[in-house]
């Protein structure tokens, strides 16, 4: 989205000032004249004075709350080298949002492609969380549109999708489920791979499905799908490895991931590398010194955000465009996600979007409001309106 500043043009008004020849004595001339004459001046005055006050100064005032500040950055030195930290002014956009119906109380997931809104939800016999339905939902309509999905376990998580398939896991409360795709165009569903523990994040591009699995006590692994061709392969093996808790992120043909910095020497851990690889052309994966720790990086195929934590209070978010270097986007943020034009992110209950063409951000969920950050994907940012315990109020604003 572009935020240029408005040119204001001031138009003249051409009065026609007609001369009135008054017959008789001057105003001067008469006893009270002077002193009409000075009423006439102070009256003058006064209206200059309301002018300034009431038209002016609110005027200028609006133009400086549209026209954003200038962006001021700082680059680090080479790749990896220190982040920098970016100065912006927020403007809310809360008029962008719009509440979902989604038809049911529980709501567990969400994701967004095109104008086509999906969501897992539902309740078991007792009005408790049973998460076995997906729902589809066009930005045009009101009534979303229950799948045909079959849950075979309790919970429908994990959600992604794209024009040929969603993606998500079905899952047991036990702790192990499958990972699971439904073909958009034929309506079929197919099991990809049964887990055992934790609940996988899925992240898709084409037919291409990434994921991370815990496969053993010590052991996770990044696996990549081929839902056309049901193969996939282990791209990365974690062994008694914190980075076997980060997920990976596959869009636009690129996946992403992160790795130890063989080069941190003792303090493993500490600093890390982002790999990257084309899913499209393949050959060897490259490698990205962040100078720092990296969890969860996102990409949109060119731009990368990721946090300093493992999702611990005061996580920092930063980004990389088109592989710069590490920009400090903002603190306190443990939920985020990234589109083709920008990075969402939730921050003391708000909700805000940095735009990647000129580093302008703003907020899109009112101050009044408290917001969980539910998905960040396609040119849609969703949220749960937290504070009201009687159902799952679900809203969204489409970022253009």
């Amino acid at each position: 989205m572009a935020h240029s500043r408005r040119a204001f043009r001031r138009s003249r008004l051409d009065r026609r000032v007609k001369r009135v020849r008054r017959r008789g004595h001057s105003l001067m001339s008469t006893a009270s004249g002077p002193w009409v004459l000075l009423g006439f001046w102070a009256a003058l005055v006064a209206a200059a004075v309301f002018a300034v006050v009431f038209l002016v100064v609110p005027m200028v005032s609006r133009i400086s709350e549209a026209a954003p500040s200038p962006s001021m950055q700082v680059s680090g030195e080479g790749n990896g080298g220190e982040p920098a930290a970016k100065t912006i002014q927020t403007t809310e956009l809360g008029a962008l949002q719009k509440e979902i119906s989604p038809g049911v109380r529980y709501v567990g997931d969400t994701c967004s492609y095109g104008d086509t809104i999906i969501f897992s939800g539902g309740v078991d016999e007792n009005g408790n969380p049973l998460l076995k339905n997906i729902y589809s939902l066009s930005v045009s309509s009101e009534t979303p549109e229950e799948l045909p999905i079959t849950a075979k376990n309790q919970d429908l998580l994990s959600l992604d999708m794209n024009d040929s398939w969603i993606v998500f896991t079905d899952g047991s409360r036990d702790g192990d489920g499958i990972v699971r795709a439904y073909n958009r165009q034929s309506k079929t569903t197919k099991d990809v791979k049964l887990y055992y523990a934790g609940q996988p994040a899925l992240s898709l591009s084409g037919n291409i499905l990434a994921w991370t699995e815990r496969t053993g006590t010590y052991m996770d692994k990044l696996y990549v799908c081929d839902l056309s061709t049901m193969e996939y392969v282990t791209m990365a093996t974690f062994e008694n490895n914190r980075y076997g808790q980060s997920s990976p992120c596959a869009a636009n043909g690129q996946l992403i991931w992160a790795e130890s910095d063989p080069d941190a020497g003792t303090d493993e851990g500490a600093k890390s590398v982002i790999r990257y690889i084309s899913l499209e052309s393949g050959g060897e994966a490259g490698s990205y010194k962040a100078n720092m720790y990296v969890h969860d990086p996102v990409t949109n195929g060119q731009d990368w955000a990721w946090i300093d934590s493992d999702h611990a209070d005061g996580s920092k978010l930063y980004a990389s465009i088109n592989m710069g270097d590490p920009i400090l986007i903002a603190e306190d943020v443990l939920t985020y996600g990234i589109t083709d034009d920008f990075l969402a992110y939730n921050q003391n209950s708000s909700i805000y979007v940095y735009f990647f063409d000129d580093g302008y951000e703003q907020i899109i969920t009112p101050a009044s409001e408290s917001a969980l950050l539910s998905d960040v994907s396609s040119d849609k940012v969703i949220w749960f309106e937290t504070g009201i315990i009687t159902r799952d109020v679900l809203k969204y604003a489409a970022i253009s």
